[in-house]
């Protein structure tokens, strides 16, 4: 006997399509991995006349104490075809007063063509408080914005 090709039985195909979507559906879920842990992340690249520069933040340890350390990172190129002379700040948000706290300043000389990466000093903080990390660079004829960057708390 015909099931599926008879008129009076036509009901059959959807009734078993939907008892196998029930039965798909009640599967349980795929085990998802977790979210990976971001350990650097980088801020928008600035331009200020020939030289160029991102703000970074690394964590440079995960302590068992519910603690991290983060480091801010200044990379400063020069696209120019000249040496160029500037000036680089890198400031970190303070959470306890609720501003920006500059932890480097300096100045340098870079050749043409050249990067370098300047460093701010690691700083403790408690996890579950993102480090949040600007850094800004100036020639003498241009003034950049600031490149800043959020870096998720790794705990």
């Amino acid at each position: 006997m015909n099931f599926l090709g008879t008129r009076r039985n036509h009901w059959i195909m959807p009734l078993a399509g939907a008892i196998a979507m029930l039965g798909f559906a009640a599967q349980p879920a795929a085990a998802t991995a977790p979210a990976p842990v971001v350990n650097y992340a980088c801020g928008p690249e600035i331009e200020a006349g020939p030289v160029v520069y991102r703000a970074c933040s690394e964590v440079t340890w995960t302590g068992p104490d519910d603690q991290y350390s983060a480091q801010g990172i200044l990379f400063v190129s020069n696209r120019g075809i000249n040496e160029a002379d500037f000036t680089l700040t890198l400031e970190r948000w303070d959470y306890t007063v609720g501003d920006w706290t500059t932890d480097t300043t300096d100045s340098d000389t870079l050749p043409s063509g050249d990067e370098r990466p300047y460093f701010a000093p690691p700083r403790e903080l408690p996890c579950g408080q993102d480090a949040r990390e600007r850094g800004e660079a100036t020639v003498p004829t241009y003034s950049g914005d600031w490149s800043e960057v959020v870096l998720p708390a790794p705990c």
